[in-house]
């Protein structure tokens, strides 16, 4: 979907190592991309907090990836699970 990037600034967080073409494509579509992969909970959580997030989407699902202990912990006003998920990169 297309949105205007004045009014609207959309940054992911990936949780996976690995990079792939997926992971570009994906990359190419974000105001901002941080790899969280490396990062615990909490300080994941004080990340998207100093990012000032609106809404955060959990795309992982339930999934060997997912976080919901950072989910727990409402590091966005509205957190929002996204029935699915996105293939992650890797193909895993």
């Amino acid at each position: 979907a297309d949105w205007d990037d004045d009014a609207m600034e959309a940054i992911a967080y990936s949780n996976h190592p690995s990079r792939d073409a997926l992971t570009a494509r994906l990359e190419a579509r974000f105001s901002g991309w941080r790899d969280i992969s490396a990062l615990d909970d909490d300080a994941a959580a004080r990340l998207i907090r100093e990012d000032r997030i609106d809404v955060l989407f959990h795309l992982s699902g339930h999934t060997s990836a997912h976080r919901f202990q950072l989910l727990a912990a409402r590091p966005a006003p509205p957190t929002t699970p996204v029935p699915g998920s996105l293939p992650r990169p890797g193909g895993g």
